[in-house]
């Protein structure tokens, strides 16, 4: 029987496996990517309303980014103009 994961143990796992194998440089890179839709990690983090993940990543942020990277990623929008802040807004 095949093992089915949620969407928030799936991102938690590739966010484990990031702290487990990755250089320094190599999660900064991670952390400031954005996909076809323009949104970082904090975006998608923000869409699946997963506190514990928002904390994990938030845990990378402080470890592995400079202040002006951490204000890019909090303040960065994807294509429709939406922020993280927007997209932590629609959860609560």
């Amino acid at each position: 029987m095949a093992v089915v994961l949620s969407n928030q143990e799936k991102f938690q796992a590739i966010l484990n496996a990031a702290i487990e194998t990755l250089t320094t440089e190599k999660i900064t890179k991670l952390l400031l990517a954005t996909d076809n839709k323009g949104r970082t990690v904090i975006h998608v983090a923000a869409k699946l309303s997963q506190l514990e993940v928002y904390k994990g990543i938030m845990n990378l942020v402080k470890e592995n980014l400079a202040r002006e990277e951490v204000n890019k990623l909090l303040l960065a929008t994807y294509n429709d103009g939406r922020s993280f802040f927007f997209c932590g807004s629609k959860v609560v």
